[in-house]
């Protein structure tokens, strides 16, 4: 098992129980509310100072201010380099600021340190799409299926692409 060293005990627990609903859920309304849960609690680092950046960085995020995001996420880097969560937004920055291949290595790093890290996966997913790599696009989805593999919303994005890659 990868060191959960930036959760709490409880946390880390909570998550390893999320992930194991994650993967019975069949409802797609249950599926998205655990990722939000899931999400919710990697934000939630055991570190008081790191945690209240990762609050100001992920509401960066959701105000499209990708580049204050990454000046608060660099010094987050700085006191835990192997944080998946900051690793993971620190590449969606960089995704919204059209960097790729940054984005890229970023969430890469991310799933180093947690492989199942389902916005990672979803970001290099979207790249792949974005850059016309259907191939590696479907490569990406069906790791994430791992993470959740009763998601028929997922199943079903499969299989369009399966098809969009036959079609040529």
């Amino acid at each position: 098992m990868l060191s959960r060293h930036f959760l709490t005990k409880e946390n880390h627990q909570e998550v390893e129980s999320l992930f194991e609903l994650l993967r019975e859920c069949h409802d797609q309304n249950e599926v998205h509310e655990h990722f939000q849960e899931i999400s919710e609690l990697w934000l939630e680092h055991a570190n008081p100072n790191i945690r209240k950046r990762m609050h100001l960085a992920m509401e960066c995020v959701i105000e499209e201010e990708a580049a204050l995001g990454i000046e608060i996420l660099d010094k987050v880097l700085k006191e835990d380099a192997a944080y998946p969560e900051a690793l993971h937004l620190r590449g969606t920055c960089e995704f919204f600021l059209g960097n790729y291949k940054k984005a890229i290595a970023y969430y890469e790093h991310c799933l180093g340190e947690e492989p199942r890290h389902f916005g990672a996966i979803s970001g290099l997913t979207s790249i792949c799409f974005l850059l016309g790599d259907d191939r590696k696009a479907l490569t990406w989805l069906q790791k994430l299926r791992a993470v959740t593999p009763q998601n028929e919303a997922l199943h079903e994005q499969i299989a369009l692409t399966k098809e969009m890659i036959m079609a040529g």
